[in-house]
């Protein structure tokens, strides 16, 4: 099994773009199941540790649209942009056609972070029989500039990679 430690360093043109210090992005590795019965309580606290870091001056926000944390972030900041015109979103997608993997109602969900977004970058244009690695690799893209992590669960070794890089690591079931 592979960490975000072990992966290398690529780097994409909207990533290089951004300035660390004004940046979030969302981590998670939460069950489906889990996901399904306490939705609203992600979205209500996520909502809250959202509002409280764009009041610090945070502005810019990745997501790699994975179901969980990343998907329910990017749509929350989409909301909030709509009051507040200098939040942005940057989406870092492992390959074309990740959201085939979702349910019909998970990947219309996708699809309107996609379009919302101010800047969708897709990684790779062809699936390569692993999505673990491709996602893994889209974290560790996101992370690498930011300098706050939204974490729900740390399953492959997130919080010793943002620690060991100075992240701040807020993980919002604690």
């Amino acid at each position: 099994m592979h960490s975000i430690l072990e992966l290398t360093n690529n780097s994409i043109p909207i990533i290089n773009k951004t300035k660390k210090e004004n940046t979030c992005c969302f981590m998670g590795n939460i069950d489906t199941d889990k996901l399904k019965s306490d939705s609203s309580i992600l979205k209500d606290k996520l909502t809250v540790i959202l509002s409280e870091l764009i009041e610090k001056g945070v502005s810019i926000f990745y997501s790699n649209g994975k179901y969980g944390i990343s998907m329910i972030g990017a749509e929350i900041i989409i909301e909030m942009k709509k009051k507040q015109n200098d939040l942005m979103l940057y989406l870092v997608v492992p390959y074309t056609d990740y959201e085939l993997k979702y349910d019909k109602k998970i990947r219309e969900r996708y699809r309107r972070i996609c379009n919302d977004a101010d800047n969708a970058e897709i990684l790779d244009n062809i699936y390569k029989g692993n999505d673990f690695m491709g996602t893994l690799y889209s974290e560790k893209l996101i992370m690498d500039k930011s300098n706050v992590v939204l974490i729900d669960k740390d399953k492959y070794g997130a919080v010793n990679y943002a620690n060991k890089n100075g992240l701040r690591v807020i993980n919002i079931f604690e």
